[in-house]
């Protein structure tokens, strides 16, 4: 443990009752390490992307800013006064730019703790119907709530915080609506079912045109967006709530056939 081995184990003794009991305590904690191990470099490699990106874009922005305002110094005894206003809209509009920008970043790292509840999965697809029945295409959603149990009829609950699960969904569900808003036959389905680990899951799936191979991998990275005004910050907030829940948020695609955005609580 010292030396951060988590590939090394205690034997376990059956023979020895106090020793069996702890070398599984300690086969525990060691497992824990290396789980912890795993979750600080996902989370090392997920702040350096952020950083990246932010880098990137702040550079962007402020280049323009620089370049513009140096030039109103150098040449301002002789620029019009219609010019000097429009260079300072220049530089006003990139200003806002990246003030939008930074508070997209903080809302993506300061979401709250979750605060869990026990709640109905079809109250929870009701609440998103009601929120939900103003965006365009929203007739095009298909709710459907399995049973936890169907000998006793029991419903699906979740034990979750409903308001940051909701958010997610509200995101996962918009992208699904966008990507079927020019088919006739467009839907998307948002099923909730006990899957075979024993463990919730809630599905969103459309039948729009699909997402290459190649940009899957970069979908959940902060700020990466394809979409003409996109902030790029929804995909990775929902897979940040589900974290946050202990699950995960995965995704499939087959081009022009389906898209399936997988909650895993």
């Amino acid at each position: 443990m010292r030396n951060e081995d988590t590939t090394q184990h205690f034997p376990v003794d059956p023979a020895d009752p106090f020793l069996s009991s702890l070398y599984t305590d300690m086969n525990h904690i060691l497992r824990q390490l290396a789980d912890k191990h795993i979750e600080v470099e996902e989370k090392s490699l997920y702040y350096e992307s952020i950083l990246r990106v932010m880098t990137h874009e702040i550079r962007n922005s402020i280049a323009p800013v620089a370049s513009l305002s140096a030039d109103l110094l150098k040449h301002l005894d002789h620029t019009s006064v219609s010019q000097q206003r429009e260079e300072l809209e220049v530089i006003n509009s990139q200003a806002k730019n990246l003030t939008a920008f930074l508070d997209s970043y903080h809302r993506l790292t300061h979401l709250p703790e979750p605060e869990y509840k026990t709640v109905t999965i079809q109250a929870l697809f009701t609440k998103l119907e009601r929120l939900l029945q103003a965006e365009p295409g929203s007739g095009r959603i298909v709710y459907s709530a399995g049973k936890a149990d169907r000998s006793t009829g029991k419903e699906l609950q979740m034990y979750g915080d409903a308001n940051l699960v909701t958010l997610a969904l509200i995101n996962l569900i918009r992208n699904a609506l966008q990507a079927v808003e020019e088919q006739q036959d467009g839907i998307v389905k948002v099923d909730a079912c006990i899957g075979a680990s024993g463990r919730l899951l809630i599905t969103i799936t459309d039948n729009g045109p699909g997402i290459p191979s190649e940009r899957l991998s970069a979908i959940f990275t902060p700020f990466y967006s394809t979409k003409s005004g996109g902030s790029g910050i929804g995909l990775p907030i929902s897979q940040r709530i589900m974290q946050l829940h202990g699950g995960k948020l995965s995704v499939s695609s087959i081009p022009n056939v389906r898209t399936t955005f997988k909650m895993e609580f």
